[in-house]
């Protein structure tokens, strides 16, 4: 089956690089509407590019409207049977251009844009510009074909808040890949990692954006020290908070035991987290309660043994989750 998944951004490289993969093992033929080179997708899907230009704003209009009509030419000349994306002001265009072209569209809802921007987006012109995309947003759940919501909480946070239709929503928790994700032995990985002489090590790896709570752990980092002054904290991903955070480490004192390593390549990420003592997880209340909380670096390792969180404490990590209702804190007894 031809499928299309359009447009995807530069955040969900890895997510659509997965679904890819996976859609092409069952014989399907997969092309990317996408920011990123073929490379990022080790040539296992068509890539049709959507051109970029400098400036977070401009880029952000300019490529959102390119992907569009790439996405309106790419389905009028080539033929498809269907068109998935992932929520968002993305998802809302892939539904437009889905619509025009008579193809089923099916959305995939990590969670609600309206309760990320109550949570992250700071300044009445953003708060507007959200809500504005929150509007096509939700008007693309309404009327595409499918939903797939990634935890039961979305799920019935679309039928409650939204009013939809509960035919039309499914939820299938995230996945993770297996053969990439396995324990190496902790000394090894932080060697190759150059942080053999770390006593301890606490990791959060994962999207830096609000919701995710990573400047309580930052906060609670003095505390941490007072009782094992060696700890190294370490701060895998990027994100819109990236500067924030570094900025907050350096007010409070502990930028010396602060790593922030910015992006880094999906296959060395299992060895970040097998290098780790603790796993955290500091997501917060206002907007995790509905959403998935297996941002994909940390899945890996939990859904290793099929059982989320309790997965890293039968690889002898220890693991250390908000009490949110989608976090599952029932798995780890």
């Amino acid at each position: 089956m031809p499928i299309a998944i359009l447009p995807s951004g530069d955040a969900g490289a890895i997510r659509i690089r997965e679904l890819a993969e996976n859609f092409a093992k069952l014989g399907n033929q997969v092309t990317i509407l996408c920011q990123l080179r073929n490379g990022t997708y080790g040539g296992i899907a068509t890539i049709k590019r959507i051109r970029q230009v400098d400036g977070k704003i401009l880029g952000f209009i300019f490529s959102t409207i390119y992907g569009l009509f790439a996405g309106i030419a790419t389905l009028f000349r080539e033929k498809y049977d269907l068109v998935y994306a992932v929520a968002g002001l993305n998802g809302a265009n892939a539904y437009l251009v889905a619509s025009l072209a008579r193809l089923p569209c099916i959305i995939e809802v990590n969670g609600l844009m309206r309760d990320e921007i109550r949570v992250g987006w700071v300044g009445w012109w953003r708060k507007a510009a959200g809500y504005t995309m929150s509007w096509f947003e939700e008007m693309s759940f309404r009327r595409c074909h499918h939903l797939i919501g990634v935890t039961p909480e979305i799920k019935e946070a679309l039928i409650a808040d939204l009013g939809l239709n509960p035919v039309k929503i499914v939820a299938i928790p995230n996945g993770a890949n297996i053969d990439l994700f396995k324990p190496i032995d902790c000394k090894q990985a932080r060697k190759q990692l150059g942080l053999s002489e770390v006593s301890h090590l606490v990791i959060f790896a994962g999207q830096l954006a609000a919701w995710e709570g990573v400047h309580y752990l930052i906060k609670s980092i003095p505390y941490v020290l007072q009782e094992y002054p060696g700890t190294k904290f370490l701060i895998v991903g990027d994100g819109r908070m990236n500067e924030e955070l570094v900025k907050l480490s350096e007010q409070i004192n502990v930028s010396d035991n602060t790593i922030f390593t910015g992006r880094v390549p999906y296959d060395r990420v299992p060895l970040y987290i097998n290098a780790s003592d603790v796993c955290v997880a500091p997501l917060i209340r206002a907007r995790n309660e509905k959403a998935n909380y297996h941002h994909f670096y940390c899945a890996g390792l939990s859904n290793l043994s099929g059982v989320r969180a309790a997965g890293w404490r039968k690889l002898g990590r220890n693991v250390l989750f908000s009490a949110v209702p989608a976090v599952g804190l029932r798995d780890v007894r």
